[in-house]
């Protein structure tokens, strides 16, 4: 019996990549014993039709020459006078497919024609003549060639291709982002589809060769996953990997990420002491430094335990601050006052409330005091929810600030009590009230002022 001989290429994808990535282009290589050579060309692209499709390399061949002259092409009735390349429709890693094609050839002046391949793992060929399809049925599948030793009889050959589902490619990454910062302790992790997959690998890390502190969740059926479980200030590494009913897919490139850190410790007070006695005009507030990573320090007070209508003494404190001199106290008034700290994950909690009492023997000059009454423009303004409205005494006085509406209308008092000369801050918190114009005033002693802010949300 005599022998057919074929070698088959993969066109655009090396051979190992084993039909995945992208749609498959295999190479069928045709020859004369005279020397001829053609190369056709068939596969799979889910833009493909059964016709001619120039968008991917495909031309009609103009008509078959005269006899004596070598000629291999792929035919169909869809195909014109044929063609050197027929990629059919298919999605190519999604599901198996079975495509049929036929192959027509002539010797020019040799005697034979040899038919070689070498085909991607788990792609299957088979070649049959179309009279009976058993008298050439050749099984094609890793390499090899067969020969046609009667090429005039057997002209034409049908081409049955199977490709098989792939193992899914590897998914990209997403969110966290690699390298990123600050991240949360509890979060989704998301990464973009792969087609064919039908679950997915998320793998958590602290140390790059997922060693040590590995998170494993092995059979993720979407492209996302909450985790919750994460450390704060730690640096992760995390990938995905993708897999179906072919098998489990390499791994995503490897991302980095490292979290925020966690949010300040409360502030541990110093002096003065719960219940102090302060016989100065002025008292130096004294409090330990926290952790970790303290950006700000939040110092106010309040002439009640519960820090009704607070006064911001100063909310921009470095971080490396323990001190804060408040001046002048007004005499035989008790004060409370507090702190809290921040860092890049936010505010922490205020400390407990701690009480002091003025009893002023002494007083200390101060020529920073203001020399006259001021009311200064709230900040920021527009504000959303919450803006500080700063103001200055030159001497100690009943003062109140109180902020309306529109129609005169009072919506909130932020200040109500006596004051010692100084600069003072109030907050408004304007949690709950509707966006608009408002108006606020002071009022200490004989002087009275009014200014507008915009809540704007």
């Amino acid at each position: 019996m005599k022998t057919l001989t074929c070698f088959l290429v993969i066109a655009l994808a090396p051979v190992h990549a084993q039909v995945r990535n992208a749609c498959v282009e295999v190479a069928l290589t045709v020859t004369d014993s005279a020397g001829g050579t053609v190369i056709l060309i068939v596969g799979l692209d889910p833009t493909a039709t059964d016709g001619i499709d120039p968008h991917l390399g495909e031309a009609e061949l103009p008509p078959i020459p005269p006899i004596g002259v070598f000629d291999a092409r792929i035919i169909g009735s869809l195909l014109g006078q044929g063609t050197l390349k027929n990629i059919r429709n298919g999605q190519c890693t999604i599901l198996p497919y079975t495509k049929v094609d036929t192959i027509q050839f002539q010797v020019g002046v040799g005697s034979r024609i040899t038919i070689c391949w070498n085909l991607p793992n788990r792609v299957t060929w088979r070649l049959q003549d179309i009279i009976l399809g058993t008298i050439i049925d050749v099984s094609m599948s890793g390499n090899g060639c067969y020969t046609v030793t009667n090429p005039s009889a057997f002209s034409k050959l049908k081409l049955t291709a199977t490709y098989p589902l792939a193992v899914p490619a590897s998914p990209v990454l997403v969110f966290p982002g690699n390298n990123s910062t600050n991240q949360p302790t509890l979060m989704t992790f998301r990464w973009r589809r792969v087609p064919s997959a039908i679950t997915y690998h998320l793998q958590i890390a602290t140390d790059s060769s997922f060693s040590t502190g590995v998170k494993n969740y092995p059979t993720v059926p979407d492209t996302s996953r909450f985790v919750d479980s994460l450390r704060n200030s730690v640096p992760y590494y995390w990938r995905v990997r993708a897999s179906n009913i072919a098998g489990t897919g390499d791994w995503s490139n490897r991302w980095s990420f490292t979290t925020i850190v966690r949010l300040p410790d409360t502030v541990q007070l110093v002096s003065p002491a719960h219940n102090e006695i302060v016989r100065s005009d002025s008292v130096r507030f004294v409090w330990r430094r926290t952790q970790p990573d303290i950006t700000k320090y939040w110092i106010e007070r309040a002439v009640d335990s519960l820090f009704t209508s607070p006064i911001i003494l100063d909310s921009t404190l470095a971080g490396n601050d323990t001190t804060k001199v408040f001046r002048p106290l007004v005499n035989n008034q008790t004060y409370w006052w507090r702190l809290k700290a921040k860092n890049a994950a936010g505010w922490g909690s205020f400390s407990a409330g701690r009480k002091f009492r003025a009893i002023v023997t002494s007083i200390e000059f101060d020529e920073n005091l203001p020399k006259e009454y001021k009311l200064s423009q709230n900040y920021p303004n527009p504000f959303n929810p919450t803006t500080t409205i700063e103001f200055a005494l030159p001497k100690s006085s009943r003062a109140t600030l109180k902020v309306f509406d529109l129609l005169g209308r009072e919506v909130a008092t932020l200040v109500d009590e006596n004051l010692p000369a100084g600069v003072h801050k109030a907050e408004w918190n304007a949690g709950g009230i509707s966006s608009g114009v408002y108006f606020y005033r002071l009022q200490a002693g004989e002087f009275s002022d009014t200014k507008k802010l915009i809540l704007m949300r």
